[in-house]
């Protein structure tokens, strides 16, 4: 409420800063009351809600390559930068001629193109679990000793974002309600050549941080885990 303006313009940051205030004084304790009587309470629409949790997933990784973890999970190369152009700016790189190019597509990099450069946070053991990371932002990569890494995005290659879920759809491959995150992965790996090429078709590649604290939403503040 502090940080973010309000584009319909019914509010500004001044507005809220006294009751932000007055909330980071009470204890926890105090929240249900400090709502219930610092707030003039409006019903809107039919009064049902609608909340989303924060889904950390979590796959099977290495900190060094061995056999069966060979899937390389990349922090961000020194040679991705902001590219100025009649265009307009963008995520690239610079050619040995000096010129802004765009970064690599996610073929390339899962070819190769990132290779020997000492990038790897770590080895993951499923390239499938590991492209469903990069769409979800953050996780944990479990290494064979039990200990944890856990990860969140710092950066992307700023190539195209393809939704796999819409092309299986548009193929007919699943049907329009069955393109969840489960139909998918089954088909993919039921048809692990298809399902190779379609993920390639994703040219969206996602370059990681390790996380030392909790995970970040999107107004950059942790998210508190809750036991469920």
């Amino acid at each position: 409420l502090l940080r973010r303006q309000d584009r319909s313009g019914l509010t500004t940051a001044a507005d809220w800063r006294g009751v932000c205030a007055e909330a980071a004084s009470l204890p926890p304790a105090y929240a249900p009351s400090f709502f219930f009587y610092r707030f003039d309470w409006l019903r809107v629409g039919n009064g049902e809600a609608f909340a989303t949790g924060y889904y950390e997933p979590e796959i099977a990784g290495s900190p060094v390559r061995a056999p069966g973890y060979e899937v390389p999970i990349y922090r961000t190369p020194a040679d991705l930068t902001r590219c100025y152009g009649s265009s307009g700016t963008g995520r690239g790189r610079v050619d040995h001629e000096g010129h802004c190019v765009l970064y690599y597509t996610r073929a390339e990099i899962e070819d190769g193109a990132l290779a020997g450069r000492g990038l790897e946070l770590a080895w993951a053991a499923d390239p499938i679990e590991l492209f469903f990371l990069h769409i979800q932002g953050s996780g944990r990569v479990l290494f064979p000793d039990g200990r944890v890494m856990r990860i969140g995005y710092h950066n992307q290659n700023g190539r195209e974002y393809v939704a796999i879920g819409r092309l299986l759809r548009e193929r007919g491959i699943l049907p329009a309600g069955g393109a969840s995150m489960q139909a998918i992965v089954a088909w993919m790996r039921a048809n692990p050549e298809e399902g190779r090429a379609l993920m390639r078709e994703n040219l969206s590649y996602v370059f990681f941080k390790q996380l030392s604290g909790p995970p970040l939403g999107s107004l950059g503040l942790p998210v508190s885990e809750r036991p469920t």
